[in-house]
């Protein structure tokens, strides 16, 4: 499992007339919109794969704890996304450098009958 952080956060960019702005990467927004891209040519079934993650991540706030699974399809999406810039090196080092956490309460225990 992993705890993925999606609080927003600053960059700088240079605006026409070469002075510098700060700013805000709505980075829960980027994930979401980034998961359903047309340009990762997704069809039907792998869209509707992807919907359930993509409403976990907009229902979160702050963080959002991901399975395995979850981590392993965002980590997919981005290795076949086509379009990131310089603005996107901070989104996604995060995601690459999301910490994992301990499965510690989610074990299923069989009870055997005998």
């Amino acid at each position: 499992m992993r705890r993925l952080d999606l609080k927003n956060y600053t960059y700088s960019m240079k605006d026409q007339r070469g002075v510098t702005q700060l700013l805000s990467y709505n980075f829960k927004d980027v994930l979401v919109n980034v998961l359903t891209h047309p340009s990762l040519g997704l069809n039907g079934p792998e869209l509707l794969e992807i919907e359930p993650l993509s409403e976990k991540i907009e229902n979160s706030n702050l963080e959002v704890i991901l399975t395995d699974n979850d981590y392993d399809k965002i980590i997919d999406t981005i290795k076949r996304f086509r379009g990131f810039s310089k603005n996107d090196i901070q989104f996604v080092k995060r995601i690459y450098n999301c910490p994992a956490i301990p499965d510690n309460g989610n074990k299923i225990i069989e009870l055997s009958e005998n």
